[in-house]
């Protein structure tokens, strides 16, 4: 105000800045999104300013946040203004001086009124700065229905009508626009600093501190170095998998190249214990036959059952890796029963296997080779005899 009086007509007057412009919400229609934060960052400035000199607005609404041409804003109409400390003395009035599209329940309860009712009615602008609508459904309602949809319904939610708008934003204004006094913004200061935390991608403080929203808000304020962490750790993810994935073939094929070793081991194993336990059969079994064969055994009732033993004598014996000596041993053992059981061919042919260790046996020495030559001869000629008549038989020399 630049001056008042009274006229000459003794009528008063009062000389004031003339403001063209308009409300916030018709100013900001077309605008972004964060040129409507920004203006109405200034709202926020203006109110805390009133707020340091002890003073409530008490009716904060679109028409009373002035927007010159030029984007300055004005704060309007204290007509109805408290101080924040009010004289105890003086009672609360009756009368109820308020907005009911703008009224802060405390307001319509008739309660004292604080700095957090500027703070509910701000919450209000911003909801239609950013959505365009009301938050409360309140167009054509009696004074009583607003008044109760106020104090007993939550305001709807802004991103009901902007699906896209940022949680951030709507957790702010649903910050200041809870019912009770406490739970909204303590002061203007706390709610700028929010606003700008949003502008500058920072974490705010009506949203919960969880550590994945935290490093979110980190990623959008340094996108460059975000992205460059992200396509190294993508290299790094990558490097690792490949190479973990050759750690992971190449204990594949160790265990596989270890699961054959040990296959083969198992069946090398198994063939030499079949074997050995061969070998013990054979020579448990060529030793029992030999035992049977041999002359103390020979008896005049087991003929038959001996000689049916003298073949397996024979191939087990051929089996087995005898000195020559112990081999042309049995050999002369198994022709003699042969001979001795009047088998004289099968004693001829197990006679010449004999013959050609005979020069190593140092017991066929003179006159051990007397011996060998007749029993070999005594052989031929009986086998010859069996095969060309009796006539050719002479005596039985065994």
């Amino acid at each position: 105000m630049f001056d008042g009086g009274l006229t000459a007509q003794r009528e008063p007057y009062l000389v004031m800045e003339y403001l063209p412009g308009q409300p916030i919400t018709e100013y900001a229609r077309n605008q972004s999104l964060n040129e409507r934060l920004h203006l109405f960052l200034q709202a926020v400035q203006a109110v805390g300013y009133a707020h340091q000199n002890q003073v409530i607005h008490r009716d904060l609404k679109p028409s009373n946040l002035w927007v010159s041409p030029e984007g300055g804003l004005k704060l309007l109409d204290f007509g109805i203004a408290t101080p924040t400390q009010p004289d105890p003395a003086r009672p609360l009035t009756q009368m109820r001086f308020l907005t009911p599209d703008y009224a802060a329940p405390e307001q319509l309860r008739q309660q004292r009124e604080t700095t957090a009712t500027d703070i509910y009615q701000l919450g209000l602008v911003l909801f239609e700065l950013l959505t365009e609508h009301s938050a409360f459904d309140l167009h054509g309602k009696a004074f009583s229905e607003k008044e109760a949809l106020i104090l007993h319904t939550e305001p709807i939610s802004p991103r009901k009508y902007q699906p896209h708008l940022s949680q951030d934003l709507a957790a702010i204004v649903q910050q200041c626009l809870q019912k009770e006094p406490q739970k909204r913004y303590a002061s203007t200061q706390l709610l700028e600093a929010d606003l700008q935390n949003y502008l500058q991608n920072r974490p705010v403080s009506a949203r919960s501190p969880h550590w994945t929203y935290q490093w979110g808000k980190y990623l959008r304020r340094n996108a460059r170095a975000a992205a460059f962490l992200g396509v190294f750790a993508l290299v790094l993810l990558l490097t690792n998998f490949a190479y973990i994935r050759s750690l992971i073939q190449a204990r594949r094929q160790v265990q596989a190249e270890f699961q054959r070793a040990e296959a083969e081991y198992k069946r090398a194993e198994t063939a030499r214990k079949e074997a050995n336990e061969e070998a013990h059969n054979a020579k448990s079994s060529l030793d029992f036959i030999l035992a049977a064969v041999s002359e103390k055994s020979v008896s005049a009732n087991q003929p038959g059952k001996i000689k049916s033993l003298l073949p397996v004598a024979e191939r087990l014996l051929m089996a087995q890796a005898y000195p020559v000596e112990k081999e042309s041993l049995f050999l002369e053992l198994i022709a003699g029963i042969y001979q001795a059981n009047g088998d004289y061919p099968q004693a001829y042919r197990v006679w010449q296997k004999k013959t050609p260790g005979l020069a190593k046996s140092p017991a066929y020495r003179p006159p051990g080779l007397a011996d060998y030559l007749f029993a070999i001869g005594s052989a031929f000629y009986r086998s010859r005899a069996a095969r060309f008549g009796p006539a050719l038989s002479g005596p039985n020399t065994g």
